[in-house]
């Protein structure tokens, strides 16, 4: 009785999954390499605590919207890419000030997140970028934890 139910259930799933299709996936997942290598002292390398990545926006008060729609867009591109942590802060001090931030496990792990970037992720960050202000992109900061890096005594 039990290999006849199973095998009913089996005939049925086969047909229904025969209806069902995935979506159209036409985005680009190859990697693009358009992040640029970090700005690093030499001993980063041998870092082997998290890293937090922050990346400073300055939005047009009466685009805030549109630009926190988009930046929830490019959430799961960072998650999917390895991060494991991910918000974004507003300044208290500026309504138009914004701080996107996501972690990583180890520095290791976000030199591989260069590598994963891809030209769909690509795509959406240069749509939240579109809403920064200013003569210079947004400022991009690699925060290191101070005691689990290898910095020698100077």
């Amino acid at each position: 009785m039990t290999l006849t139910s199973a095998a009913v259930w089996l005939l049925i799933s086969t047909m229904i999954s025969w209806r069902l299709t995935l979506p159209d996936d036409s985005e680009d997942h190859d990697p693009s390499h358009h992040w640029p290598e970090p700005t690093t002292m030499s001993w980063v390398g041998q870092s082997g605590g998290h890293v937090v990545v922050t990346i400073e926006y300055h939005v047009d008060p009466e685009k805030v919207e549109e630009f926190l729609t988009a930046i929830r867009r490019l959430r799961q591109a960072r998650l999917r890419s390895g991060a494991t942590r991910w918000n974004v802060f507003r300044d208290a001090a500026s309504q138009a000030c914004f701080v996107e931030m996501f972690m990583e496990e180890s520095w290791v792990e976000h030199l591989r997140h260069h590598d994963r970037v891809s030209h769909a992720d690509r795509l959406l960050q240069e749509q939240v970028n579109a809403f920064h202000r200013g003569d210079q992109p947004p400022k991009v900061t690699h925060l290191l934890e101070p005691w689990q890096s290898s910095i020698p005594e100077s």
